[in-house]
């Protein structure tokens, strides 16, 4: 297999499965658990910004299915990152208002 067909599958994988279903369904579960405390505007923003970088990471991953640019490459694994810090913070959150 060539190589850039590799990255270009190996990267749709990796970001379908972690930025979609890591992001809106279990974001999800975590909102209407959340649902049960009272101060929840950092656990709401951080929530957003979470599901808000993870479709970015797949309009960049579109971008570079398109135009296979390795900086845009980057920019989705950036954004991976991003998104999973974002994501820890939000858990860390809810564990500290319960």
């Amino acid at each position: 297999m060539h190589p850039l067909m590799y990255t270009c599958i190996h990267t749709y994988i990796h970001t379908y499965i972690h930025s979609f279903i890591h992001s809106y369904i279990h974001s999800f579960i975590h909102v209407y658990f959340a649902s049960l405390f009272t101060s929840l505007t950092l656990f709401y923003l951080l929530s957003a910004l979470f599901r808000t970088l993870c479709l970015l990471n797949l309009v960049a991953l579109f971008l570079y299915l398109c135009l296979l640019n390795p900086f845009i490459h980057f920019l989705t694994c950036l954004l991976l990152c991003y998104s999973d810090i974002f994501g820890f913070l939000s858990h860390f959150t809810v564990y500290m208002l319960n």
